[in-house]
């Protein structure tokens, strides 16, 4: 497939993804919000009990609980889905590239016992794209461990993979 028909099947799928979770806040966010009014304005009368952990909960710990969820943990989550799907898009879209460029990846090497083990050259061709991508997204991690960031620490112009 051409490198920009993948790229744009990868941001399709982004796209999509986004949505879904964008819909899912959404939606749960309704869904505890209409929850809360229902106790609030009708004094609607609730007792939910999840056996796994014997915990329980009324009514009353509905207020509070709805509005936890929505204004932290809803939020939180969603966020983290979307960093996830961000985080997605990036390294498909970066494997893309460099299946069209496999030269970039001439540097890298495979062990002997890791090469009889792929049937073809695809196969290496894969197996040497992970290696890239396994190897930048480790070295991501390590350079935030190292400024003490939460988020990601971006490489400078000319230090991304094959030198973009």
């Amino acid at each position: 497939m051409p490198l920009k028909d993948e790229i744009e099947r990868v941001r399709g799928r982004a796209i999509d993804a986004l949505n879904d979770a964008h819909d899912y806040f959404t939606y749960t966010k309704t869904a505890w919000r209409t929850l809360q009014l229902d106790v609030q304005r009708d004094d609607r009368k609730i007792t939910w009990q999840y056996l796994h952990t014997k915990s329980a909960t009324t009514e009353k710990d509905i207020l509070a609980r709805a509005q936890r969820y929505v204004a932290i943990d809803l939020a939180s989550s969603t966020l983290q889905q979307f960093v996830s799907i961000f985080e997605n898009f990036l390294f498909d879209s970066a494997r893309a590239w460099i299946l069209a460029h496999p030269k970039c990846i001439s540097s890298r090497q495979l062990s002997g016992k890791d090469l009889l083990d792929l049937p073809d050259k695809a196969a290496i061709i894969d197996a040497l794209v992970e290696k890239e991508l396994k190897e930048v997204s480790g070295e991501l991690v390590r350079l935030r461990e190292e400024n003490g960031q939460h988020r990601p620490a971006y490489r400078r112009r000319g230090q991304g993979v094959c030198g973009g």
